[in-house]
């Protein structure tokens, strides 16, 4: 019942965070095949789906699924290829320059707000249906994003639960100079950010330098969004190296972007897992009304409050 519900809110529901079937990787697919008319037929969308999916599928290996496994996070260098960061570095620019970049805030549901003194960065959403112009780059990515998620999913060296591709976040970010993130975690336990089971950073710096500060920083101490008292600092700094992919545990690793000394660019997504009955029960979301609004939007980017208030 709680699925049939899920799918009828993605149906009446505009702006919903999900993925979408999308065009093939330019790497996998001759150039020519980019440009053809958009009057493609299911069967060969589907062929262009599972030729994108292949290629992904090589990107992300069973050593990387171990390291996950072992240690909570994997880093896997070049996923991207030069010409694509090139070409999603152009369309944040065009996004910025056209105004869908919005100042980004922090905190769950009804407690997100705007606070420089632990964030100063700017974010749009990307990845399913949303009031931005298409782009083919992007489209590459989300399909290789896409079939990340799906071997994240009810993977058997993970141990790792079935994870719901409509519920999925993806968005750009884009750090200026002086921008930060304070340490945070992104699942929260009775809030909605509590299905976010994998988080991703995808970067598109390119000619990154020591110096242009932003590492992407790995709390490995017990605590949460703050050092323990008495507990020695322990982390893992992650240069932002135009291409690599880091993927880590939502609720397991609290983690920050250090001080910017120049521009900073990321794609930065959640994978979620599916919502079940025990969540929908926990966080006080009435069934019916479950039914009649985009769960996608409602839990995962507005907020609970935009369901339960």
């Amino acid at each position: 019942m709680i699925q049939i519900l899920l799918l009828a809110s993605l149906l009446i529901v505009e702006g919903v965070s999900a993925f979408q079937p999308v065009l093939p990787n330019a790497h996998t697919l001759p150039q020519h095949r980019l440009k053809k008319p958009q009057t493609t037929t299911l069967q060969e969308l589907q062929a262009s789906i599972a030729s994108a999916a292949a290629a992904a599928t090589s990107s992300i290996t069973e050593d990387d699924l171990h390291e996950l496994s072992k240690n909570h996070y994997c880093i896997i260098p070049n996923f991207l290829s030069d010409d694509l960061q090139e070409s999603l570095r152009r369309d944040v620019n065009q996004l910025r320059e056209e105004g869908h970049f919005k100042i980004a805030k922090i905190g769950q549901d009804s407690t997100n707000m705007l606070n420089q003194q632990i964030r100063v960065a700017e974010t749009c959403f990307i990845g399913g249906p949303r009031d931005i112009p298409d782009n083919n780059a992007r489209t590459q990515m989300t399909s290789l994003l896409q079939s990340v998620c799906a071997r994240l999913s009810q993977n058997e060296i993970l141990k790792s639960p079935k994870l719901d591709q409509n519920l999925s976040e993806l968005l750009y970010a884009y750090y200026p100079q002086g921008g930060f993130y304070r340490r945070h975690r992104d699942a929260i336990a009775g809030s909605a950010s509590v299905l976010r089971t994998y988080s991703l950073l995808l970067y598109l710096n390119g000619d990154w330098k020591e110096t242009d500060g932003g590492h992407l920083r790995m709390h490995m101490d017990s605590g949460g969004d703050e050092l323990p008292v008495g507990e020695e600092p322990n982390y893992l700094d992650v240069a932002p190296t135009g291409g690599t992919l880091v993927i880590f545990d939502s609720e397991k690793i609290p983690h920050e972007v250090l001080d910017t000394n120049a521009e900073r660019l990321a794609i930065v997504g959640w994978y979620n897992r599916e919502l079940s009955a025990s969540d929908i029960k926990e966080l006080g979301v009435d069934p019916v009304r479950l039914g009649m609004m985009a769960v996608s939007v409602g839990l995962v980017t507005a907020g609970l409050v935009s369901i339960i208030s």
